[in-house]
């Protein structure tokens, strides 16, 4: 079901199965998202950091200030974190910094079919 709020839409479904957001994989065994590009040697983020919007700008502005990392491979990373964790519904609503467990965290990324219990 879906509510529409003038321009905003509020979804209540499952995000669609997802691994891939241009050169970034997620890999549920090791819940981290890996950076694969035949130009530059892998990068790996660790999910397990992503526990409240602290951690989370702090990755996306390391990723931002890395040579190998073009702005259009920095948006495929906050799409990925976003369809990952959504961020403004778990940890950052209306502005309010929120902070998962580590438990909740896994839980949310299970709930998307990727991680395994």
């Amino acid at each position: 079901m879906s509510i529409s709020t003038g321009a905003t839409l509020i979804r209540d479904a499952k995000k669609p199965h997802r691994t891939r957001w241009g050169p970034w994989v997620f890999r549920a065994r090791t819940l981290t998202l890996e950076y694969i590009s035949l130009d530059f040697p892998s990068y790996w983020i660790d999910l397990e950091d992503f526990t409240n919007s602290a951690g989370i700008l702090d990755v996306i502005f390391q990723i931002a200030g890395k040579r190998w990392c073009s702005i259009t491979d920095l948006g495929h990373l906050v799409r990925a974190i976003d369809h990952l964790v959504d961020p403004q519904d778990n940890v950052c609503s209306f502005g309010m910094n929120r902070r998962l467990s580590l438990e909740q965290l896994r839980r949310l990324l299970r709930e998307q079919g990727e991680v395994s219990a």
